[in-house]
């Protein structure tokens, strides 16, 4: 669950308050890598004869189109050496991310001679993105505390961290779009940067000789991490490790915030994407109110007491 129940599992000593009418105690995922890379996950399925096909760098150029159906019969694709590729389906499933995908739409719809999504203002308006800045550092007063409130969970392979999310409430109430706050390890030189380095480079297996007797140096601090993993299930956080404190928000929809086929054509002749967009006096009305927001919530959790927000 993301929601606030998970806090019962993951917050057994109710370090985080319940029921709080400014943030909600969220948890975001973090699958193993061989859950979250396609080539990994559907490994035997592509090996297999009867498995689906697939085209490596061949790049959509344009449609064919049954105008009477109102349909798409086949889609032209290429690549910079000249070859081309056609496929015809009954249906075609547009993937590419969204400012290609919007793209690949808004040629469609130039190629239907503006026919495709007539009936629909919107195809390339209300671009939305999140936008995220430092908005403090924490200060471990009681570095344990901290380390259990704020490291990473792992359940399995899979990793937790906490978010704290602008409830619904507290955005109606100031008129404000979502946002949430969390915070990220910057490691700099210290002894887990190090010790991370070192660990990679055993994976890669180019660890030299020296590098592998130099491990020795960091007996206490593997002892410790492998100590809280066992004892916690979490990451352990040195006190060299510096802990700086995030804001993130979503934009509000505007029409104006808009993404636009070109002048331009790129090398295979299809026009390049522009993207119109900036952030409105909205967004900062938000992160201004979910900064104020936060700052009562840590007095409020006694969080500063325990780890002050500089």
């Amino acid at each position: 669950s993301f929601e606030e129940d998970a806090l019962d599992e993951r917050d057994g000593a109710k370090l985080f308050p319940r029921g709080d009418p400014d943030f909600t105690c969220r948890w975001a995922k973090w699958p193993a890598f061989r859950r979250s890379n396609v080539a990994t996950l559907f490994a035997g399925d592509l090996r297999r004869r009867q498995g689906p096909a697939v085209w490596l760098n061949a790049t959509v150029t344009g449609f064919s189109l049954d105008r009477e159906a109102g349909r798409v019969r086949t889609v032209e694709a290429g690549n910079f050496t000249g070859r081309h590729l056609s496929v015809t389906a009954d249906e075609f499933v547009f993937a590419a991310g969204t400012i290609e995908t919007t793209r690949l739409l808004q040629w469609l719809h130039a190629c239907s001679d503006d026919h495709a999504f007539q009936h629909s203002s919107a195809l390339g308006r209300f671009f939305q993105d999140h936008l995220s800045l430092q908005v403090g550092t924490v200060t471990r007063r009681n570095p344990a505390i901290t380390n259990r409130l704020f490291a990473y969970r792992f359940s399995g392979a899979m990793r937790r961290s906490p978010h704290l999310e602008l409830t619904p409430a507290a955005q109606a109430g100031d008129g404000a779009a979502g946002a949430f706050a969390y915070l990220t390890m910057d490691l700099g030189s210290s002894a887990l940067a190090r010790l991370k380095q070192t660990v990679h480079s055993l994976q890669q297996r180019r660890l030299a000789m020296a590098a592998a007797a130099g491990l020795a140096v960091h007996v206490p601090l593997i002892a410790k991490t492998a100590y809280w993993r066992l004892a916690h299930g979490q990451l352990y956080m040195p006190p060299d490790v510096v802990l700086r404190l995030h804001l993130c928000i979503e934009q509000l929809p505007d029409a104006s915030n808009r993404m636009r086929l070109g002048e331009k054509r790129d090398g295979l002749g299809l026009p390049i994407a522009v993207l119109d967009w900036a952030p409105k006096p909205i967004d900062e009305h938000t992160l201004r109110s979910a900064m104020a927001r936060l700052e009562s919530y840590w007095r409020r959790s006694g969080f500063a007491a325990l780890c002050p927000l500089d």
